[in-house]
Order: C-alpha cells, then sequence, then structure tokens
C-alpha cells in the first residue's frame, strides 16, 4: 500500500499545512454548512468507515421484544462484510461495536422439542 510508503515526516508536515490552512479559513470567518449534499458525503463516509451501520439499517428493527441469537448475527454479519468486500471483523469487534451502540445481550433460554436450550442475544432487536 502506497501509504505505507509515506515517511512519518511527510505526514507531520501535511497536518501542519492543514492546521495552517484551518486557522486562515477560521480567521476568514469560513464555516462548514450542514447542506444536503454534506449529509450525503457524511452518510457514506460513515457507510464505508462503519459498515455495521449499514447492515444494521438494512437488515434489522430495534424491537423491544425482539432478540437475535448472537452467533446467528455474527454468522450473517460476516458473510454481510465479505460480500461487500470489506475487511473480516473478529467476534470481539462485533461486540463492542454493538455495545457501543448501546445494544445489550443477555443468556435466553428456550425449549424446543423438550429440549433446553441457552444462547446469548442481541436484546430489543429483531430480523427485517
Amino acid at each position: 500500500m502506497i501509504v505505507n510508503k509515506i515517511p512519518q515526516e511527510e505526514f507531520e508536515g501535511l497536518a501542519w499545512r492543514c492546521l495552517e490552512k484551518a486557522k486562515k479559513l477560521y480567521n476568514k470567518g469560513f464555516i462548514f454548512t450542514n447542506h444536503e449534499r454534506t449529509e450525503k458525503v457524511t452518510k457514506k463516509y460513515e457507510d464505508l468507515s462503519n459498515p455495521l451501520n449499514k447492515f444494521l439499517e438494512e437488515y434489522t428493527v430495534e424491537d423491544i421484544d425482539g432478540d437475535i441469537a448472537i452467533g446467528d448475527f455474527n454468522e450473517r454479519y460476516l458473510s454481510y462484510l465479505k460480500e461487500k468486500g470489506f475487511r473480516v471483523w473478529t467476534e470481539k469487534e462485533i461486540n463492542k461495536a454493538m455495545k457501543d451502540k448501546g445494544f445489550r445481550q443477555k443468556t435466553l433460554h428456550t425449549a424446543e422439542d423438550g429440549k433446553d436450550t441457552t444462547y446469548r442475544a442481541w436484546l430489543e432487536l429483531r430480523w427485517k
């Protein structure tokens, strides 16, 4: 990757120039506006930098009575990442990102065919 070939000093120089330019713009009264185009660019950046947001938006719904088994969630999310060409996350990364978004997990119990089963699930979330 070409970025890895750029010396640290050049990054520092670029950062310095950016700060100097930002100061000049600020002194001239320049402000960033929140018009529709900026919001679309921001949304696109967020979708590309954190694919979890887009995945949740496309495939899940927040539902106070819902729950999704963590194993099932991870399996679908990892497939989504591969399909879209993103870096595959570890389960630890998925769990941290979900908790950072405010989702809670809990061990749940179910009885199917007379058999007691326990599983970890994300609460208040269901598949579309």
